[in-house]
């Protein structure tokens, strides 16, 4: 049995429902993905049906949260998100991947060896951003490491007031800074690449299904052991969502996102020319303080290739969507005149 709220029930989800919904469905939460199924935890405990059942609901991914029918074997509609993580799918050119919904805290973890990569973490801080959930970066294996602090160090500059917390997963007295946001009701996820520890920072957080695997000491470089997504309890009646490894997170309609991430490149004065692009104009007050040594100029590239890349593949999205579009009104077509004839 499940209480809602450990399943991470908040009262603007218990809003959305009528007088009818309230008496006569059943709040559920999509707990894992598969190819033709999804799992749903709820307060009964679980159940899995086949994704035929959802094919008039918008698609779904870990985190959603949609109603049943008092026999568990319907979905009657899905609720409104209070926050949507999700990225271009990496297989294809022209779609977006939702990666987990109803999110609080994102955990983006990295390790203090030779995965650690500062433009790797500003895509997903600015992908934390967009989606309007708090970043908390965990930094790993400090007990691997001569000075920690040195990692913690080149962080600061990424965003003003950013949560940062080196943990040792095997050391259970390292773990009390994210066990501090572990409030009741909250959900967390957890991103990150293959090896740098999530599954061990899972098992100490009370998942007790997580697999772990060793890096290769050469590179820094793990394996997969998370291979879907997939929800969990765990400590003070919260919900941890883990994903599995990725190398590279790319964005898309994330402009709102990578602007606050880069808030700090604001306030250094106007540029000569309204439409600056910050890159080779005169006047420019960015080029400008970066010559004074106010702005890294490793910051600045990397802003200009996140707004690229996210104008980019969000471009190439809606241009697929406006030819599906216009695909979709010429079948249409074709079968109006079909049946005029």
């Amino acid at each position: 049995m499940n209480s809602l709220k450990a399943l991470g029930w908040k009262p603007v989800l218990q809003q959305q429902l009528t007088l009818e919904e309230y008496t006569d469905r059943v709040p559920a939460r999509v707990s894992a993905v598969h190819k033709d199924s999804f799992v749903l935890m709820h307060e009964h405990g679980t159940t899995q049906l086949p994704r035929i059942h959802f094919k008039d609901l918008p698609p779904l991914t870990v985190g959603d949260w949609c109603l049943l029918t008092p026999e568990l074997d319907k979905p009657s509609r899905m609720l409104e998100r209070t926050s949507l993580i999700q990225r271009k799918a990496a297989s294809e050119e022209t779609a977006l991947q939702l990666m987990a919904a109803n999110v609080d805290i994102l955990l983006i973890v990295s390790s203090c060896n030779a995965d650690f990569n500062l433009s790797r973490l500003e895509r997903d801080l600015a992908l934390a951003f967009e989606s309007g959930v708090l970043p908390v970066v965990v930094l790993t294996k400090i007990d691997l490491c001569e000075s920690p602090d040195d990692y913690r160090e080149q962080l600061t500059g990424l965003h003003r007031g950013l949560n940062v917390e080196l943990v040792n997963a095997l050391d259970p007295a390292t773990l009390t800074g994210i066990k501090a946001y572990c409030e009741s009701g909250t959900t967390l996820a957890m991103v990150g690449s293959s090896g740098v520890g999530k599954s061990s920072i899972a098992n100490a957080l009370g998942v007790t299904d997580q697999a772990t695997a060793p890096i290769r000491e050469q590179d820094a470089k793990g394996r997969h052991t998370t291979t879907v997504r997939s929800l969990h309890a765990i400590v003070n009646e919260c919900v941890l969502i883990d994903m599995p490894g990725m190398r590279e997170i790319q964005l898309a309609g994330c402009e709102s996102g990578v602007e606050e991430l880069f808030d700090d490149l604001q306030g250094f004065g106007d540029c000569r020319f309204q439409d600056c692009s910050h890159t080779s104009e005169p006047g420019c007050a960015l080029l400008a303080a970066v010559e004074k040594g106010e702005i890294d100029q490793r910051r600045l590239d990397s802003y200009h290739k996140l707004m690229r890349e996210q104008e980019h593949n969000s471009e190439s999205i809606a241009q697929r969507h406006e030819r599906m579009r216009k695909l979709g009104k010429l079948y249409k077509s074709v079968q109006s005149e079909k049946r005029c004839n």
